[in-house]
């Protein structure tokens, strides 16, 4: 199996396959990036999404969210979640 071993000068396997890890290292990933989310809000916009995507996968009849459809819709409500919770995109 392949994986990216670099993104930005930040190794990409250090989040012990778990959510928070991942959202540590996005928080060091977009640490010189305008918008600067905590881990606490990332966590808060994972939690919405695990909501949402019950839904969206029962609208829309499907197991899989990587079709083009459920995947367009997760990308629509993530923005959304991720205006509401980041203070910074609110304003863009």
């Amino acid at each position: 199996m392949k994986s990216l071993s670099d993104i930005n000068a930040t190794e990409v396997c250090v989040h012990g396959g778990q959510p928070t890890g991942v959202f540590r290292q996005l928080t060091n990933a977009l640490a010189r990036s305008r918008h600067r989310p905590t881990v606490r809000e990332l966590q808060a916009i994972y939690r919405d999404l695990r909501k949402a995507v019950v839904t969206i996968k029962r609208e829309l009849a499907t197991d899989t969210l990587f079709d083009t459809r459920p995947f367009l819709e997760l990308v629509i409500v993530a923005t959304g979640f991720a205006r509401q919770r980041i203070a910074s995109l609110r304003d863009s």
